[in-house]
């Protein structure tokens, strides 16, 4: 009956309804289709028919929330017959994500936070809705569940994988008003990082590092010495 099945606030939306297996021709018909908003207020409107396929385009407004839709046909007899279906009208959530790091060493602590906040600049709250909430993803695995505030404010902390490598955080906010996941993403790199001096080298987390110099012989032949740094993982 409704294509989508959602629809953002000023988009429009399709309702129909196919109407066969009538006595009279469809020609004859009186289809109307009406929308009842979250208030209860119904809005009615003659529909348009293509073939035996009764429409009616209407653009989202407010409220956000879950719409009646009622299709009903009536022939000459006053005989009469309906069909209702519902559909969402919700409001796209900027999701933002700030890390206290994007290049941490493997287990090391990590601070994410950021806002939900809807198109008209609502906050988003999911703290007062047993059913919402907000979910932190590495590489599509959950790693913590939270909470926005009444400022549409979250932070949570995770831990960083235990291998090296690129991995791609996702916070995903259910809104809920509507039950829909919003959700944005960034990188995280965990690789080991170094200081600038040799004693910052050296220093660097649980990484001993040492100078050898050594002779080597090069491919033609010839003998030359250089210092090779060696560093081991405690």
């Amino acid at each position: 009956m409704f294509e989508p099945s959602g629809v953002l606030v000023d988009d429009m939306i399709t309702i129909s309804c196919n109407i066969t297996d009538v006595e009279d021709d469809v020609s004859n018909l009186s289809v109307n289709i009406s929308i009842r908003n979250p208030y209860g207020e119904w809005n009615t409107t003659q529909a348009s028919r293509l073939g035996n396929t009764f429409y009616r385009d209407w653009v989202a407004k407010d409220p956000e929330g879950i719409y009646l839709a009622r299709c009903e046909a009536c022939d000459l007899d006053n005989g009469c017959s309906q069909r209702n279906g519902t559909f969402g009208v919700y409001r796209w959530i900027n999701v933002t994500i700030s890390l206290n790091s994007t290049e941490v060493w493997w287990n090391e602590s990590v601070l994410i936070s950021g806002t939900a906040i809807r198109s008209d600049l609502s906050k988003v709250d999911t703290s007062e809705d047993p059913d919402s909430d907000v979910r932190v993803y590495i590489n599509n695995i959950l790693s913590a569940i939270t909470e926005t505030n009444a400022e549409g404010f979250y932070n949570v902390t995770i831990y960083a994988p235990l291998s090296i490598g690129t991995y791609i955080i996702n916070v995903s906010v259910k809104d809920p008003i509507m039950m829909r996941y919003f959700s944005n993403t960034t990188i995280l790199e965990v690789k080991p990082t170094y200081g600038g001096t040799k004693r910052e080298k050296e220093s660097a987390r649980n990484v001993g590092c040492y100078e050898q110099p050594m002779i080597i012989q090069n491919p033609d032949g010839s003998i030359q010495t250089v210092v090779a740094r060696i560093c081991t993982w405690k």
